[in-house]
């Protein structure tokens, strides 16, 4: 399994999780996966994990999840921002 899903695997999790997908990218030195879970919960944005993973080397997290955010439009924007101050975030094109 890649990273980031593309091409017939983004078509097949579009069709199946209809709200916005996006990838977030953790790496040594950003937030961790609770911090993110928590602000999206904060911000009231139901999610689903979908894709990827995350690697332990040598004690440092690096990896990549694609999340499933749920609610109306203006609340998840709002969230996304407010995850992209904590980690790099990615629209699932």
């Amino acid at each position: 399994m890649k990273a980031v899903p593309e091409g017939d695997e983004l078509a097949l999790l579009k069709q199946q999780h209809p709200g916005r997908l996006v990838t977030l990218e953790f790496r040594d030195g950003t937030a961790s996966q609770s911090d993110v879970f928590l602000e999206l919960g904060r911000h009231g944005v139901p999610f689903e994990l979908v894709y990827g993973g995350i690697n332990d080397i040598q004690g440092r997290s690096f990896g990549l999840l694609t999340l499933e955010l749920s609610g109306d439009a203006a609340t998840v924007d709002a969230a996304v921002r407010a995850v992209g101050a904590l980690v790099t975030v990615r629209e699932a094109a």
